[in-house]
């Protein structure tokens, strides 16, 4: 599945129900309402499956979305989500536990029991979306973390975050192969995750899936060091630059892929920040561990397929209509 939807090609006033239309097909069948906003409603979404995850990208006005318990006998029965906020807000309540979530918080819900998620402020947030199964298989206590914030500067949080932010590019195409390696690789840093915010021990056969997160977050914090290289990345988390790559390999991206992956995403979301509009785009590529601009502009439009300069006009035109 490859999907693009946008409020934009229908009328205002019937925006919000084309929305609630959408975000039912997607993801489950739920109750939706807006919330206050200095401007009409407006939203869009990018989905495509990764292997055994479906993986999308929401950026919407304020809203409010619940499944009951009537809702609850609506396909699918068995999934869970998990939404790790780009930017903006929310709060999650489900099994009498609340989630306030912020920018670079992540939280896990179960679709086969009632949940709501309250969005109040304009957002940009990633849901990965899956079989129950496939993670309690690896880890049998994750329905304990459901509505729980996973904060984004936790350890253990970081370098799935960091992860899923940067195969974004590769969830907009369709390469099967990669996307189910990810895909897989998803579930078991998620897993992994899950368990050390538990406390617990993840299912057998995971020491590579941890040495994995080291490198990950170790990427995370210096990627924005031009100089930063597999040499270095190897010896800080303990392994050799040979077992380094072979991680990265073994979880469908490459060192090199997974570094131009962050530094993009990172560039991606200071283009669509207003607080950055002062800044150069050429600033923000050298900010972001880019040596030339040049190469920057080719990797980026390569990788969302418009350029840098069409994104940022695009982005804060709609923040101007929005006011």
């Amino acid at each position: 599945m490859a999907l693009a939807e946008t409020t934009e090609i229908v009328r205002e006033h019937e925006r919000f129900d084309y929305w609630h239309d959408v975000i039912c097909r997607t993801y489950v069948h739920i109750d939706a309402e807006t919330l206050p906003s200095n401007g009409p409603f407006g939203a869009e979404l990018v989905a495509a499956d990764i292997g055994p995850v479906t993986f999308s990208r929401v950026q919407a006005e304020p809203h409010r979305v619940r499944r009951s318990d009537t809702l609850i006998e609506s396909p699918p029965h068995e999934t869970f989500m998990v939404s790790l906020m780009v930017r903006g807000a929310g709060i999650l309540s489900q099994d009498g536990r609340e989630a306030v979530l912020g920018t670079g918080d992540a939280a896990l819900y179960d679709g086969s029991r009632p949940f709501s998620l309250a969005l109040p402020n304009r957002f940009d947030m990633i849901v990965l979306q899956f079989a129950r199964e496939a993670l309690l298989q690896r880890c049998p206590v994750a329905e304990r973390l459901t509505a729980s914030c996973l904060p984004g500067d936790a350890p253990a949080v970081g370098p799935i975050s960091s992860f899923v932010r940067s195969i974004q590019p590769v969830a907009v195409r369709e390469d099967s192969t990669v996307a189910r390696q990810v895909g897989t690789s998803m579930l078991d840093i998620l897993a992994v995750t899950l368990a050390e915010q538990l406390g617990t021990e993840p299912a057998p056969g995971t020491q590579r899936t941890k040495y994995f997160l080291r490198a990950c977050s170790y990427m995370s914090t210096h990627v924005d060091d031009p100089s930063l290289d597999p040499p270095r990345i190897a010896s800080a988390i303990g392994v050799s630059v040979r077992y380094l790559h072979l991680l990265f390999k073994e979880n469908g991206t490459s060192v090199t892929k997974h570094v131009f992956g962050r530094r993009l995403a990172r560039s991606h979301d200071d283009l669509v920040d207003a607080t950055k509009a002062h800044m150069s785009i050429t600033d923000i590529a050298h900010a972001h561990g880019f040596k030339s601009s040049a190469h920057f502009a080719r990797k980026f439009a390569d990788t969302y397929g418009v350029t840098a300069s069409s994104l940022r006009s695009h982005a804060h035109s709609s923040i101007t209509r929005g006011r």
